[in-house]
């Protein structure tokens, strides 16, 4: 397919990168992160995702949970894997500034976190913070072809529990991401409470910033 051409090239250029990197006597005090914006379009039934739910254009994990990798040879070591931390792009610019040694931009309010320690390969540890999206509110919005990977247009995560709705809590889905990573088990019959409370605060949040107030 035409993606074969287009991945051999990403790896020409990342490699010419690197070789730079390595040339100019740089790459042991840089760091250098690879990760994507969003899940694979198409997915070919699933094989891009590793049988997530979901793909490019959908909340579900198969459109927003990507891989990530880090190199800083100086602090870094190699060959290490962090399964139990949930980190999102958010958290780059503290955590970046951290590794670095500088301050963030006086002022900053952002929705990420410092979680530089995490990076260094120092420490696993799971996420306090909550997360959240919004994508895909009509029709005019691209979705995947088969309905079963279109989700609603709002998603937030606390800790294991993911919960996805529409504005005003409706079409709730709850999911267990720890024991049900490609969300094939609704719960959100079980645990009313929870889905109250995080509906509420992702509706609010989407609320607060759609109206800029």
């Amino acid at each position: 397919g035409s993606f074969i051409p287009v991945m051999q090239e990403l790896d020409r250029q990342i490699g010419r990168l690197m070789q730079i990197l390595e040339d100019e006597g740089l790459a042991e005090n840089t760091i250098v992160v690879f990760t994507a914006d969003n899940g694979p379009a198409p997915s070919f039934n699933q094989e891009r995702t590793l049988g997530k739910r979901g793909l490019k254009n959908s909340l579900y994990e198969g459109g927003i949970n990507m891989p990530f990798i880090i190199r800083y040879p100086k602090k870094i070591k190699p060959g290490k894997t962090n399964d139990k931390t949930v980190l999102s792009t958010l958290d780059l610019y503290p955590s970046l500034c951290a590794m670095a040694g500088i301050p963030v931009q006086e002022g900053y309010k952002g929705d990420g976190a410092d979680y530089s320690k995490v990076l260094l390969g120092k420490k696993e540890t799971d996420r306090k913070e909550v997360l959240m999206w919004d994508f895909g509110r009509n029709s005019l919005y691209n979705h995947p072809a088969n309905p079963y990977h279109v989700s609603p247009h709002l998603a937030i995560r606390k800790g294991k529990w993911k919960l996805l709705c529409g504005d005003n809590a409706t079409n709730c889905q709850l999911f267990d991401i720890n024991a049900d990573p490609n969300e094939t088990n609704d719960v959100a019959a079980k645990h009313p409470e929870l889905v109250k409370e995080l509906s509420a605060q992702v509706c609010k949040w989407y609320e607060t910033y759609r109206f800029g107030m």
